[in-house]
């Protein structure tokens, strides 16, 4: 029903909306971040701030990737073995897309100058 309703509103207003939410914590000073945008629920979706303190960069394909310092203990409380390859059902769940097509981004602006990070 949430869903539904949203599909009322026009789409600039619901991504304006998300990030001023996002943004209005920016500041705060905390011992946990937090990201309920994705597939992670709950406990799943907190996350210990020390993990990202001094990120790193980790090789990915054919680029460099910043991760967080403490990868590992992220992934773990993520993933828990991390290591062990996903079922082909888990595999299919944590898919985005299966093709992006660059041609046909939407451009957003608007008074946060790094919201293309954010989507």
């Amino acid at each position: 029903m949430v869903i539904k309703t949203a599909k009322l509103f026009p789409e600039r207003f619901l991504v304006k909306h998300g990030l001023k939410q996002v943004y209005k914590y920016r500041h705060m000073s905390t011992d946990y971040y937090c990201n309920f945008m994705g597939k992670a629920v709950f406990k799943q979706g907190i996350y210990k701030r020390k993990w990202f303190d001094n990120p790193v960069y980790a090789p990915f394909e054919t680029v460099q990737l910043k991760v967080p310092g403490r990868l590992h203990d992220f992934l773990t409380e993520r993933f828990g073995d991390y290591m062990k390859p996903p079922s082909s059902d888990r595999i299919k769940y944590e898919q985005h897309a299966e093709s992006w097509d660059f041609n046909h981004q939407k451009i957003i602006t608007n008074e946060y100058n790094d919201e293309d990070k954010l989507i």
